[in-house]
């Protein structure tokens, strides 16, 4: 009898836990259908970056710690919030957006190598675009839901799936195919925005991890893709993959180096952690970079000012950007 007891006592404690584990499907529901207006052009917005958070275990606990020092420091996400790729799972990177900065938070994912290894997690990529606002292009076919393009104020933002092999979206490794390079190349023709970024899951440059298993393992899509970004002028590409924060220009004997590749480092995956919080005016786009680690204050690790020195064409009316880079700390 007391072997049966013991053997009850056990059932209900195993019960009695198992029963508080959240359900998976209670993670995957759709964000709150939010009436948002667009900003017109011209009109000064902020947002914020990050990467690399795979919120599970310690790694959740300090993506947590970063979205509070996040609300700390700059006051919350911004107009929206830019994921560079590795947030699986992602209905909890979802979750804790959610727990820190409300329910109406905003924000864009990129395709990282952990989402498209998981056949769950590109789903849920597929799902969530359809309540992305402000979209303008739809990727090419096979990638239509992870890569895309959409309009904030005076900016364009181009978010690439770096996985899609020309026919699916999720069977290749890093890289910048034909189709999707073609499809890059159409879209900042024809965008008339003031101020473009591009954003993906792995660096054109890594430094340190990852060396030789990045963009560069296809070192000539990989120039070409950059020659492009340098061409039309984007401010920035956001990556990440190396959970290292860094930034660089690239240019060559037949291009100027004008686009900052900035690597947001990582979020959770390793020390220190690191968010971008940028800020675009019709004058310039300032990066403030903060870094730290979980438990303690974070602070301002670096800070730029891409300024934005329009002229007119006289012949065509159109405007020209000459960009200049100030580094201020």
């Amino acid at each position: 009898m007391r072997c049966i007891l013991i053997l009850l006592v056990g059932v209900v404690a195993i019960s009695g836990c198992t029963s508080y584990t959240p359900q998976p499907t209670a993670l995957h529901t759709a964000p709150p259908e939010i009436e948002r207006t667009p900003l017109p052009p011209g009109e000064p917005f902020r947002f914020t970056v990050v990467a690399d958070n795979r919120p599970t275990g310690s790694k959740r606990q300090a993506f947590q710690w970063t979205l509070n020092e996040m609300n700390r420091l700059v006051g919350g996400e911004g107009a929206f919030l830019v994921m560079a790729g590795d947030f699986d799972p992602p209905a909890v990177t979802d979750q804790d957006f959610r727990a820190a900065f409300g329910p109406a938070m905003l924000w864009y994912p990129a395709v990282g190598n952990h989402e498209a290894e998981t056949r769950e997690d590109m789903e849920w990529v597929r799902q969530r675009y359809n309540h992305l606002p402000y979209i303008v292009r739809q990727g090419p076919a096979g990638s239509e839901t992870t890569t895309y393009s959409f309009d904030y104020g005076s900016a364009h933002f181009v978010v690439l799936n770096q996985y899609f092999d020309g026919q699916t979206d999720h069977k290749g490794k890093g890289d910048v195919c034909d189709a999707l390079y073609e499809w890059v190349k159409a879209d900042l023709e024809a965008t008339r925005q003031s101020v473009i970024f591009v954003v993906g899951h792995e660096p054109a440059f890594p430094q340190g991890r990852h060396t030789g298993t990045s963009l560069d393992q296809y070192r000539a899509n990989r120039d070409r893709f950059w020659k492009l970004l340098n061409e039309h002028e984007v401010v920035a590409y956001f990556c990440g993959h190396t959970h290292s924060y860094g930034r660089l220009q690239k240019g060559g004997a037949e291009q100027r180096a004008v686009t900052w590749q900035v690597d947001a480092g990582n979020c959770g995956q390793g020390k220190p952690q690191t968010f971008i919080d940028v800020r675009v005016t019709d004058a310039a786009v300032n990066f403030n970079v903060y870094s730290g680690t979980r438990g303690r204050e974070f602070t301002r690790t670096d800070s730029w000012t891409h300024v934005l020195d329009r002229k007119v064409n006289q012949a065509t009316g159109d405007q020209q950007l000459d960009y200049q880079s100030v580094a201020s700390y």
